[in-house]
């Protein structure tokens, strides 16, 4: 019968369904089901109405003859790889915004990189310029000791001498690793005011009171004041 030859034809071809999309065929008669990744005939009628009628909502059903006074509509879905697809392109979007982000934070930190070691270059460049006119100074202080010149100012700038190279030293030691020791603060603090009695007018007068006799602070104890 042409009837059952199309059915059989239309059934293999479910059968066969390599996109994997939910198809029902529904004779108008209600005598022929055909399915395929949906129901099948142990579902119950309710659950197949409902079924195809949520497949109208997507996509208008396909009304096909099988002969005199045989029709029926195929109802159809899209698969799940096509519910799938569709978030390819914000997973693709993602993919490509998270690649940039971490070439630019990359980018930053080689460049901040690049700026810390010109930034050390340039600083230990100025400690060394600094070291020979320090190294002269302090030769002619030693020279002029030598030759017997006593003068109390001599002291002093010795020290003021010291106190550059000091400033050297932290130029020469930038981008290196801080050496950190227990320093006695209150003799820190005394050992400076002296320092800046001998350099500030007569007419100030600097007082300091400590409340113990020794605290100790881990530091680097050059580093503290200029």
């Amino acid at each position: 019968m042409l009837r059952d030859s199309l059915l059989d034809a239309f059934s293999d071809e479910i059968m066969n369904n390599i996109a994997q999309l939910p198809v029902i065929f529904w004779s108008d008669e209600g005598d022929s089901l055909i399915a395929s990744n949906t129901v099948n005939f142990n579902t119950p009628k309710d659950e197949i109405v409902k079924q195809m009628n949520n497949m109208v909502e997507d996509n208008l059903p396909i009304e096909i003859v099988l002969g005199p006074n045989h029709k029926g509509k195929v109802f159809y879905n899209n698969s799940a790889i096509f519910y799938q697809l569709q978030y390819f392109p914000i997973l693709s979007l993602a993919i490509v915004a998270l690649f940039l982000l971490v070439a630019y934070l990359s980018f930053s930190s080689f460049r901040k990189a690049e700026q810390n070691q010109v930034w050390a270059g340039m600083a230990k460049e100025t400690a060394h310029q600094l070291g020979t006119p320090l190294s002269s100074l302090q030769g002619w202080i030693t020279l002029l000791k030598e030759e017997g010149v006593k003068h109390e100012a001599f002291n002093e700038m010795e020290k003021d001498i010291n106190r550059l190279s000091i400033v050297s030293d932290r130029f020469s030691k930038i981008g290196s690793k801080v050496e950190i020791n227990s320093t006695n603060m209150v003799q820190f603090f005394h050992d400076y005011i002296e320092y800046m009695k001998k350099r500030i007018p007569s007419t100030i007068e600097l007082k300091v009171s400590f409340s113990h006799e020794k605290f100790s602070q881990t530091l680097t104890p050059h580093y503290l004041v200029g």
